[in-house]
């Protein structure tokens, strides 16, 4: 890292994104970083979690899994929100005829 602005330099981001990609390779999987998180602010957690919430029910439309809650854990991985765990829960799980309402 360098002293003066914090970021990593150009020869260390590409030794990194190598890390990244040998480590999904070897996993299997997606490896989400602290630092690749994207940060959802309070205004827009409503928005962030209808979409994601739609797009679980359009996976459970053509997959055999039925259970719910997979896709919410994994939406903590991925983002990091600005509001609290409850407010978000509380719209992931909203349903489709209270969303217009909003309560």
């Amino acid at each position: 890292m360098r002293e003066r602005d914090g970021h990593l330099s150009r020869s260390k981001e590409h030794k990194l994104a190598a890390y990244k990609a040998s480590l999904r390779d070897r996993l299997g999987a997606s490896v989400i970083f602290p630092e690749d998180r994207v940060t959802i602010s309070a205004k827009n957690h409503k928005a962030v979690a209808f979409a994601v919430k739609d797009i679980a029910l359009r996976l459970r439309e053509c997959s055999e899994r039925k259970r719910d809650g997979q896709l919410y854990y994994l939406m903590y991985d991925i983002f990091t929100f600005k509001a609290s765990p409850a407010a978000v829960k509380r719209f992931y799980y909203m349903g489709l005829e209270d969303r217009e309402v909003g309560k």
